[in-house]
């Protein structure tokens, strides 16, 4: 798909997206491999990589994350988060991520349910619209700063092992904004929440928006309730024994 036909290019792009700067790539093997290449001369907080089509993109636990020409948002953003707040960036993400999908689904009747499942998979009706990557740079032990990684599914013709679990933003809303207003509005959310990204109101905000906690789930073959989640990004799962694990890392599955 041409530049002309997907609705982005770099001067339309640079206008909507003002005063952050902006590189478009219509192909790209990773928009957070640009923008960490990026992140490494210099570039300033709020500056944006943004792909038509993504060959080589990348999701949690080394998954592959796949942009086909003008069927989702891709983008990723440069950011420079104190190193103690670095891991709520998946937070801002998530957060972004769903406030834009309730913008575009508040006219639906009845409106779908926009939730994350731990720790920012964003899903619309128990089904996953949104992956989100969060990458560092350091130079020894000091932060340079994190590029965070965004893909939306708008309308990607899923695999038939994917089409249970996955879905469109344009399954619910056909109508949907043009990609420049959708990139417009996710970068206002991701900045809003970036600027709160030391405060109660970002963790109150996530949590409230998780659709994992009081679920039966199993992590790392550990099964049993989420009951809750902490300041520093942990999910408690308590056992049927009742003891309370404290899991970071993992897949969190729903039985």
């Amino acid at each position: 798909m041409t530049p002309e036909k997907s609705g982005l290019s770099q001067s339309l792009l640079e206008e909507s997206l003002a005063p952050s700067s902006v590189r478009y790539f219509d192909t790209i093997g990773s928009t957070n491999d640009e923008a960490m290449d990026w992140l490494m001369q210099g570039a300033a907080t709020g500056s944006l990589v943004i792909a038509n089509q993504q060959t080589k993109g990348r999701g949690r636990l080394g998954r592959t994350w796949i942009t086909p020409p003008g069927a989702a948002l891709a983008l990723s953003i440069i950011l420079h988060p104190p190193v103690v707040y670095m891991h709520r960036l998946v937070w801002v993400g998530a957060l972004a991520v769903a406030d834009v999908c309730n913008s575009v689904l508040i006219n639906i009747t009845p409106i779908p349910q926009v939730g994350v499942k731990y720790p920012n998979d964003v899903q619309i009706e128990q089904r996953k619209v949104s992956g989100i990557l969060t990458e560092a740079a350091w130079q020894e032990s000091k932060l340079l700063g994190v590029v965070l990684g965004i893909g939306v599914n708008l309308n990607v013709e899923f695999p038939p092992e994917l089409q249970t679990t996955a879905t469109n933003l344009s399954a619910f809303a056909p109508d949907l904004p043009n990609a420049p207003t959708l990139y417009q509005q996710l970068v206002i959310r991701i900045l809003h929440w970036n600027e709160r990204l030391a405060s109660d109101e970002l963790f109150n905000a996530w949590k409230s928006r998780l659709t994992t906690l009081g679920q039966r789930v199993k992590v790392n073959e550990l099964t049993g309730v989420a009951t809750d989640v902490t300041q520093d990004g942990y999910l408690l799962l308590k056992t049927d024994d009742g003891t309370i694990h404290r899991i970071i890392v993992g897949d969190v599955l729903l039985l």
